[in-house]
This record gives C-alpha cells, structure tokens and sequence, in this order.
C-alpha cells in the first residue's frame, strides 16, 4: 500500500506559497471549513485511546451512516446523512477558549490545546473538501461534541519536517519562531500540527508540518497588483475587443479545422471514460482502507507505540 511509503491521496488543505525563508513558508490559505472536536488529555502524546478522531470520522461517514444531516433546500424537507471525503492533514493546536464558548479549530486534522476554566485541553479536526466554502453549505454534525467552523483566507507561516511528529515538535516549533522573530514577522505565538499520514507509514517517511498564522502580514505587490488590474481595466477591454473583431475569422477556420481533425481522437477519448470511472472509484476505496486501518489502530492501542 503505497501510504505505508509516505503517498498521500486525499485532498489536500488548499494554499499558494508567497515566499520562502530558508525552510519556512510563507503561504496563503484558502477559505474553508473544518470539522472539529475536542480531545481528552494523554491522547496527543498517545498516553490514552483517541477518541477524537473516530468521532471526526463518524461525521464524514467513514465507518457506516454519516453523523450528519444535510442542509434543508426549498424544494425538500428532509435531512439525510451526507457522505463526506477524507481530507489531510490532521491537525493538532494550541489555543484559547473563555469559559462557556467553543474553541475555534485551525488546519487539516489539527490538535490543538488551549485553556477553558484553567484547565488545558486539545482539540482535533478536518478541513473538509474545497467544495464546501461555507458552513451554510455543510451537513449539520448529530453528535454534539463535533462542531463546524468557518476559516477565511489567511497567512501563515509553515515548517515542513520529516519523521514522527511529537518528540520533534517543541524543537521544530522553537525552529519557525526563531525564523519569524528574526524577520521581524508578527505572528500567533500558538502553533498546529499538522499531520499528513496514518500510523502504518513508515515513521521516517512521514511528513509533517508546524504552522503559525501571521498577523497584518501583506504578500509584497498584492495592493499595487489590485490597483493596476483597476487602472488597466478600460485599456484591455478595448484591446481585447478590437482583436476579437480582427481575429474572428482566422479563429472560426482554426476552429473548424481542428475539430474536423480531432473528431476520431475525440472518439477514442469517449471510448475510454469506462477505464478512468474504474481508477476513480478504486481511488476512493483505497481512502476508505486508509481510514478504516487508521482506526482499526486506534481501537487495538498499537498505535501508542509508533507514534
């Protein structure tokens, strides 16, 4: 199985990277939801069994129903469970909570800790699929230990490390302070794990990252490429259309002449849809495995000593 060797194959957190400061990047993240739960102590360091994630999968539908119901339409009444897709990384962080409100979750799968009535704890979550970019949009969770949040588009700043997450975290995350202290970056001094891989992949083969969002950071250029964009609206809308009115007939030929020679690869391609319906369905069995192995680890406490 090729996540044993450290292949990912689910979707992925979506993000551009702006810059690089040696192993640190600077990334923007695109808007999101995430599904979140909180974790009880001992489970970050593998002390005690995880209940988070299993009650994270129930909610997407990995193991039978989804612990979900759909949002209402006009046209419907009913409520039914929403199968969900797996989505990386899984991410750990630190964080604060007043007493008698909900934490807000950050990252893939993250685990975070933070503080509610001067008791730490740590939370857990999903980023669900790019098709879902508001909580209007997402199935309700039925367990009420599970909750949705929204994440706007944002700066952060990343340090990817191979290799088992937890004895390198506090090093690795003093690593990408230092980094940011010395660039005279402002950021949230609490810190996410981020975990891409499941408990059967070779330890050193694992790829993990420790993530801190930035604060009033601007990417250099944006601001002026807005404006320009602006200015230049008027000018390429001209360009633009006396090309068109110059061009259309070169293209209308171009156009007839190529569809008149492709239409037998056309054909060929049709011909070949059965053949990638296959690969896409033996793709999504393969996450479901992943999953299902995941959590078959957790329930037999192996995981406790490879993490």
């Amino acid at each position: 199985m090729s996540t044993i060797f450290g292949s990912v194959n689910v979707e992925k957190y979506k993000y551009d990277v702006l810059e690089t400061k040696g192993n640190v990047e600077i990334r923007k993240y695109l808007q999101a939801v995430q599904v979140c739960v909180k974790m009880e102590d001992g489970e970050k360091e593998g002390k005690s069994k995880s209940k988070a994630f299993p009650q994270l999968a129930k909610y997407i539908g990995v193991f039978n129903t989804p612990e979900n119901k759909s949002v209402k339409k006009e046209d419907s009444t009913s409520e039914q469970p929403v199968k969900i897709a797996m989505t990386a990384p899984v991410v750990i962080t630190d964080a604060e909570e007043a007493k008698g409100t909900k934490i807000a979750m950050t990252a893939p799968v993250v685990t975070a800790e933070g503080s509610s009535a001067n008791t730490s704890y740590q939370y857990m979550s999903f980023i669900l699929p790019s098709q879902y970019q508001k909580m209007s949009d997402c199935p309700e969770p039925t367990n009420p230990n599970v909750w949705l949040e929204e994440l706007p588009s944002k700066y952060c700043a990343v340090l990817p490390f191979k290799g088992r997450a937890c004895p390198q975290e506090q090093q690795k995350g003093e690593e990408l302070i230092k980094v940011l202290d010395g660039e005279g970056i402002k950021f949230d001094k609490n810190w996410r794990l981020a975990q891409f891989n499941p408990p059967w992949c070779l330890p050193f083969l694992r790829y993990n990252e420790i993530i801190v969002d930035l604060e009033d950071y601007k990417a250099s250029g944006e601001p002026s490429a807005s404006e320009t964009a602006a200015s230049e609206t008027p000018a390429n809308e001209t360009a633009a259309n006396e090309t068109a009115a110059n061009e259309t007939p070169a293209n209308e030929t171009a156009a007839n002449d190529t569809a008149a020679n492709e239409t037998p690869a056309n054909e060929t391609a049709a011909s070949d849809l059965p053949v990638s319906s296959i690969q896409q369905k033996e793709q999504y069995l393969t996450r479901r495995l992943d999953v299902l192995l995941y959590y078959i680890f957790y329930l037999e406490g192996k995981v406790h000593g490879i993490l």
